[in-house]
């Protein structure tokens, strides 16, 4: 996946194979990434920062709690793309933990 599509318009003029062959490429990027002790420690730290554990909503202020939900939504796609293997309830378990380790079985 060397090559960077400049619009999504590009990206879709590819054949699917193509394209689910770059999906392929780029989920074995990021469990590359997140799987070593470093990248454990930046998963865990993207998940803290990214509400995880506890409630987006903010009473009184509808645009902070938009803001946190889009944190969390990004977090929830870092860890959909990182993660390979494990089941939901062993993945919300390590998430409410703090411990991405149960994330990344090999």
């Amino acid at each position: 996946m060397a090559n960077i599509y400049r619009t999504m318009r590009e990206w879709m003029k590819r054949k699917p194979a193509d394209r689910a062959r770059d999906e392929y490429v780029l989920r074995q990027a990021y469990y590359t990434v997140f799987s070593g002790d470093q990248g454990q420690l930046v998963l865990a730290d993207i998940l803290r920062r990214g509400h995880i554990d506890q409630s987006t909503y903010t009473a009184g202020d509808p645009h902070l709690t938009s803001f946190k939900e889009g944190q969390r939504r990004l977090s929830l796609e870092i860890l959909n793309l990182a993660k390979v293997g494990p089941d939901e309830e062993a993945l919300i378990k390590a998430m409410m933990a703090n411990d991405t380790s149960e994330v990344f079985s090999k």
